[in-house]
């Protein structure tokens, strides 16, 4: 018979330690190891299949800034499978604000959420399973400002349109009173 015993492992995923025991029933004598024998084996499990990233997580997203703000809100959540049961997936990931090659924001957890500017940023998630296999992805976020610029335009302007063109040009500046936008000068 056996019995196994399972334990983690920095070198390999796990390591199994089952303890083989033999009995001869002629020379066996109750109470004693005699005519018992145990013998221990040791079996390295390895995996060197990586993780999938869900490959939602790896679109682009467009994401608008809340009520008129110029910066959003960036709030993602990574997942994936992997075929070592149970699935234990860690993620780090990396973010380029402004997608320049330079890593501004670093951490750990599949959950971002974080205040970001305005542009173009660039995430790149690492998922590693219990068994150091890595999978990365690179995500790229467009942080827009959607909330239309304020018009305020002169009241009662008014032309004369006369034959036979009935076309007239008027400059933009004419009618402007004031018109913002809440980000952009």
């Amino acid at each position: 018979t056996y019995s196994d015993l399972t334990f983690p492992n920095n070198v390999y995923c796990n390591v199994i330690r089952r303890r083989w025991t033999v009995v001869d029933w002629c020379q066996y004598v109750p109470n004693t190891n005699i005519g018992r024998w145990t013998f221990d084996q040791y079996i390295n499990v390895t995996n060197t299949v990586p993780p999938t990233i869900n490959p939602v997580v790896c679109q682009t997203l467009n994401v608008c800034t809340d009520n008129g703000s110029c910066t959003g809100n960036l709030n993602i959540q990574a997942s994936g499978t992997d075929d070592c049961l149970p699935v234990q997936i860690s993620w780090t990931y990396k973010i380029d604000e402004g997608n320049n090659n330079s890593i501004d924001f670093t951490g750990s957890g599949a959950t971002i959420n974080r205040p970001i500017s305005r542009g173009t940023h660039k995430i790149t998630w690492e998922a590693k399973d219990k068994c150091g296999n890595v999978s990365k992805c690179d995500k790229l976020v467009h942080i827009k400002e959607c909330k239309a610029p304020t018009g305020i335009v002169h009241h009662g302007l008014a032309i004369n349109l006369t034959a036979p063109m009935a076309m007239s040009t008027i400059n933009v500046l004419q009618f402007n009173n004031g018109s913002f936008d809440n980000c952009t000068p």
